[in-house]
């Protein structure tokens, strides 16, 4: 097996751990509330990444503060995912996380004035078109299908943003850090931060989660699985091929998580939603892969 195609698997499975961890989460945030999921979920990725950054030490550089700042993106991103997920569908989570790669097309047309050629342009406007058809759709659907609700819907658009000026923003830190000392440090910001909303939910709120063991285990697969080892698989696979090729998993995750989640939860699959998609899908197609293919075909 050569490498590219060993990083082409090592991209693979983080698709398949993502959708599962995404429809797991939208399982047990009915039993455990969020903040506790948030904070368990960080404490069983955190854990495995302490060797890892107390052999680099990545405090002792330069720009460290930069990369602590930066963090906090990520925390907005966990947290507002696992708010967002109680209101809303896994798939419909996972759709609006496929808008990534055209926000940050729209981003760098209007902030750092980039040309672009029309095709990706058109791409811009029919996946922007499929997302406010999904929100729509989960607006006078009010939750009772795939498409989920408003409110949801909206806290995970939140989360996406945030994610989204993450990786914009760690583009001009990588030359100070390695992708390992980068994710390390955010996912432990993150649960440092989450250890205070954790103790706001159960001390102010008077939120108590009923934790049993499919619960650990739930939380346990979502933190080391979904997160720390997802991580690690894509990061291996990030090395030996290109960003755009990379970004491809952002929009086969939403149709792993769908079936899984049509399979497992009995999610009602509707034509809006089969449509919204559609359009999402082609729109990043027509902003990244066209021109990946055909950049491949001229070779």
């Amino acid at each position: 097996m050569n490498i590219k195609l060993k990083a082409l698997v090592a991209l693979t499975i983080p698709i398949f751990l993502w959708s599962s961890m995404v429809v797991v989460a939208r399982v047990t945030v009915e039993t455990i509330h969020p903040l506790t999921l948030l904070f368990s979920r960080l404490f069983f990725a955190a854990l495995p990444f302490f060797p890892f950054l107390l052999k680099s030490k990545p405090w002792k550089r330069k720009f460290f503060s930069s990369l602590l700042m930066m963090s906090f993106l990520t925390t907005i991103n966990f947290t507002f995912f696992l708010l967002g997920i109680q209101y809303t569908s896994a798939s419909a989570s996972q759709l609006i996380y496929a808008a990534v790669p055209v926000l940050i097309l729209i981003l760098n047309i209007t902030i750092f004035r980039e040309t672009h050629a029309a095709r990706k342009i058109l791409g811009v406007l029919i996946g922007f078109l499929g997302l406010m058809l999904i929100i729509y759709l989960s607006a006078i659907e009010k939750g009772t299908t795939i498409t989920g609700s408003l409110m949801g819907n909206l806290l995970v658009i939140i989360g996406m943003v945030s994610w989204v000026f993450y990786l914009l923003m760690s583009k001009r830190i990588q030359k100070y850090f390695t992708p390992v000392e980068i994710g390390g440090i955010s996912i432990v910001v993150s649960f440092l931060v989450s250890i205070p909303l954790f103790l706001f939910e159960v001390f102010v709120l008077n939120l108590h989660s009923k934790i049993d063991p499919n619960g650990i285990f739930a939380v346990f697969f979502m933190g080391f699985f979904g997160t720390f080892l997802s991580y690690l698989f894509y990061l291996h696979g990030l090395r030996y091929v290109s960003a755009l090729t990379a970004s491809f998993t952002s929009y086969i995750q939403p149709i792993v998580t769908a079936i899984l989640e049509i399979i497992l939860l009995g999610e009602k699959l509707t034509l809006g939603f089969i449509s919204g998609s559609g359009l999402v899908f082609i729109g990043v197609f027509l902003a990244t892969t066209l021109e990946f293919l055909h950049r491949r075909n001229n070779k």
